[in-house]
């Protein structure tokens, strides 16, 4: 009966979660909801999304219809964020980025953290040290922009959408690249 926030990268993990939320209230798996897409970038992929995300062995476009249900609406302008604000019930807000380390995300989390009726839905991989990690680990308190916040909403973490090969993933694409001459860098992972 609260808001549900979505971090979310801005390119590819948006439009998935846009095109999978929408099939599931189609389907009446989940209750049907306005759904808030508050990141310029994620907006202008979503947009590509609908015009070219073809999936060539269907012949159809997941993402054609987002629109067209009325229920998904493109917040452009930093006063759209801060509208909502005024909201109550459910509704989603999907917002990058998508470890809650910077955008406009982090405006929706000190307004929504405290709340004990929201829900926040992590939707992949958090690095170690970032804002998303901490709540995953069930800080009861968080800083952000300068203030403590405590944390009263419902965390919840998803990890079929995360990108991100494992150290199996890793060393299997070495392989299949030897013999690979100088040295491979890993510019992202943990041990």
């Amino acid at each position: 009966k609260g808001a549900l926030l979505i971090p979310a990268f801005a390119v590819e993990r948006s439009q998935e979660l846009l095109a999978d939320l929408m099939a599931l209230m189609d389907e009446g798996q989940v209750p049907k909801a306005d759904i808030f897409l508050d990141s310029p970038l994620a907006i202008e992929a979503t947009e590509v999304f609908q015009e070219r995300g073809w999936n060539r062995a269907t012949g159809v476009n997941p993402f054609a219809h987002l629109r067209s249900s009325g229920r998904l609406k493109f917040l452009r302008e930093a006063g759209e964020s801060d509208a909502l604000g005024r909201l109550t019930g459910w509704h989603i807000i999907m917002a990058a980025s998508g470890m809650c380390d910077a955008g406009r995300v982090r405006g929706h989390l000190k307004r929504l953290l405290w709340r004990r009726q929201a829900t926040v839905l992590l939707s992949g991989y958090q690095a170690v040290g970032t804002l998303g990690r901490i709540l995953q680990e069930g800080a009861e308190r968080v800083t952000i922009q300068g203030e403590e916040i405590q944390v009263r909403a419902r965390i919840h973490a998803l990890d079929v959408y995360s990108s991100h090969a494992d150290a199996l993933g890793l060393e299997t694409w070495a392989k299949a690249r030897r013999p690979v001459s100088g040295g491979v860098f890993l510019a992202h992972g943990e041990p």
